[in-house]
């Protein structure tokens, strides 16, 4: 079996699918939404009073949670491995909205709040993983808000390169303090597994 590419994997599997990529295996763009809305859903709660936030949407493949934020945020700064013809077209006009492949060269305390939707699951490398949260840990303003969703547990029936991270994991990799931890599905029958929401603030 060849090694896992990430950039080379998900730009084939784009080719393939276009939008449907961000989605689980013959997944319709009406259930890639339905699951957009779903977590934007859990999130509601944690944003209501927020506003002018300037956001930073990790992983933010065609831009399904961008038209659910937009009214909360100044600032919102997509990241992905590429760019998608999806979230160009979405955003096109937006003067708010940027995009970056690598956050990297983000400047530091930038942040007030990071979205991680079905992304931190398919960081697998250990010292991947702790390489990106302290890249966006740096970039967080300081009591940074972070709302991160992924599958709940690692199954079987998962692909090799994904793997689920226990919320003691991100405390310890992000610096963040957690306020909830809930469970829920997203209601898309080809979800094999629930899914989890973290929520917490950075500490710094």
């Amino acid at each position: 079996m060849m090694p896992y590419n990430a950039q080379q994997y998900w730009q084939e599997r784009y080719k393939e699918l276009g939008a449907k990529y961000v989605g689980p295996i013959n997944s319709s763009i009406e259930e890639v939404e339905q699951r957009g809305q779903v977590f934007f859903e859990i999130m509601r709660p944690h944003l209501e009073g927020c506003r002018e936030l300037v956001a930073l949407d990790f992983g933010c493949g065609v831009g399904r949670m961008y038209p659910h934020l937009a009214k909360y945020c100044s600032k919102y700064v997509g990241t992905d491995l590429f760019l998608t013809d999806e979230f160009k077209k979405l955003t096109q006009g937006h003067e708010e909205v940027g995009f970056t492949s690598s956050i990297i060269f983000q400047p530091e305390d930038t942040f007030d709040a990071i979205f991680a939707t079905s992304v931190f699951q398919h960081i697998v490398g250990p010292l991947e993983f702790v390489e990106v949260c302290g890249l966006l840990r740096r970039i967080a303003k300081p009591n940074a808000q972070v709302f991160i969703i992924d599958a709940e547990f690692t199954s079987d029936k998962m692909a090799s390169h994904m793997l689920t991270r226990s919320s003691e994991n991100f405390e310890t990799s992000l610096g963040l303090h957690i306020h909830t931890i809930n469970t829920f599905h997203s209601g898309v029958s080809r979800d094999k597994n629930g899914q989890q929401f973290i929520y917490g603030r950075i500490i710094k």
